[in-house]
């Protein structure tokens, strides 16, 4: 591996504490766990400088920062040391890194994502998952070796946009909110203990779609000390599985039609699928924020058989009956809300399609209750793909603009 030359600057009011400060810098080049540790012992210093008991706790903490930097950084050493009029320590370190196989791996699909010449307006980069959409520092490392890469490949032409903190399930507001319109995303796979598949990509923040041309995969072993970076670090991003299933297409198409795309709160609309072939639907809303209905079938219309050239339209007469309308409702503090549709046609059931989703952009029906996920939903129809079984699919976005008076039928969402 070649070594990679990594500096860091520290000041405090001792040399080992700047010591530690600059140690925690260079550790910037290396994982975001030991930046997060290092604001962590800022703070402190700021906050208790000259106090003794303050300094023990200081210390306590300056340590742990340091301890964790030399575990990752190789011939760290003192190049510089002054003192200014207020008698506090700067220091000067340098140290090596070195240059693993995946950070090498990260950096050639960000130049080949470069070099692809792809078109796309300010980027937010969202946090490195795991195949279960899970943040991991071994994630949050990644996107910071991507960022930097395709930053430095194109000589910003690429712009890396920040947003205030943000909760994963408002990955979509965050992005309106920092006026991004794509998202730089790394996901991996755990294959075996110590291999893992590496998938990076842009995302088109309002359509979900990957960007043709932007996803570069690749498998690669992680170095021992990389293996601690595997543990979880930052809550689910629960968009993944719904994504996933906004992305999963069929072996034909569903012409599938709303009476309406572009929704006020409360507002009802109607569903309307087409089936070329005989066989089972399945209708689903998913919502912004990973959330799940399954409309069709359902605990009021739970034959979901069609037969060829067929219509099926929601709310279908034992919705009106029973009195149930799809009214849509948008994600609480926002403005504005997408979500999609998405159908499925396939000529045998889906053994999971009870699968328990809960939440609805359109305030209907309440969802099964048996167990499972739409992760279980995604695998079943892979399943079948792979066996040669045709699956019909088609989706469509919509839009729900919330009311500057909440509507009572959208109070529970």
């Amino acid at each position: 591996m070649t070594p990679v030359a990594v500096f860091g600057v520290g000041a405090a009011a001792t040399e080992e504490a700047a010591l530690d400060v600059a140690l925690s810098d260079a550790a910037k080049a290396i994982s975001v766990d030991v930046r997060e540790e290092m604001t962590d012992t800022q703070l402190v210093w700021i906050g208790h400088q000259g106090a003794k008991s303050a300094e023990r706790s200081q210390d306590r903490i300056a340590r742990a920062a340091s301890f964790s930097v030399e575990r990752r950084l190789d011939g760290c050493r003192r190049s510089d040391t002054c003192r200014d009029e207020h008698a506090a320590v700067h220091m000067l370190v340098s140290c090596e890194r070195r240059e693993s196989a995946l950070e090498r791996e990260l950096v050639a699909a960000a130049r080949k994502i470069a070099a692809a010449d792809v078109r796309v307006g300010p980027l937010l980069g969202v946090p490195g998952s795991d195949d279960k959409g899970y943040v991991t520092q071994l994630g949050q490392y990644a996107l910071n070796v991507v960022r930097s890469a395709l930053m430095s490949a194109k000589s910003g032409a690429y712009q890396v946009v920040a947003a205030p903190p943000w909760e994963p399930s408002e990955l979509h507001e965050a992005a309106r909110r920092s006026g991004a319109t794509h998202l730089l995303r790394v996901e991996y796979l755990l294959l075996g203990r110590t291999r893992v598949r590496s998938d990076v990509y842009l995302q088109d923040a309002e359509t979900d779609r990957r960007v043709p041309g932007s996803s570069v995969a690749f498998e690669v072993e992680l170095d021992p000390a990389q293996l601690s970076l595997l543990t979880v670090q930052g809550p689910l991003l629960p968009q993944k599985e719904a994504q996933d299933l906004v992305n999963a297409s069929g072996t034909y198409p569903l012409p599938l039609r709303l009476s309406k795309t572009d929704l006020r709160e409360a507002e009802q609309v109607s569903i309307e699928v087409t089936a070329p072939r005989a066989g089972y639907l399945y209708v689903y809303d998913l919502y912004e924020d990973g959330r799940a209905t399954l409309l069709l079938p359902n605990p009021v219309s739970r034959d979901n058989r069609v037969a060829a050239h067929a219509s099926v339209r929601l709310p279908d007469a034992a919705w009106e009956q029973a009195g149930i309308k799809l009214q849509a409702c948008p994600l609480k503090r926002q403005k504005l809300t997408r979500e999609y549709v998405k159908a499925i046609l396939s000529p045998v059931q889906i053994d999971l399609v009870g699968a328990r989703v809960s939440g609805s952009g359109f305030t209907a029906l309440a969802p099964s209750s048996s167990e499972g996920g739409l992760s279980e939903v995604l695998a079943r129809i892979e399943e079948l793909m792979q066996a040669g079984v045709p699956i019909g699919t088609a989706e469509m976005p919509y839009f729900v603009r919330a009311s500057s008076r909440p509507a009572p039928e959208c109070a529970g969402e």
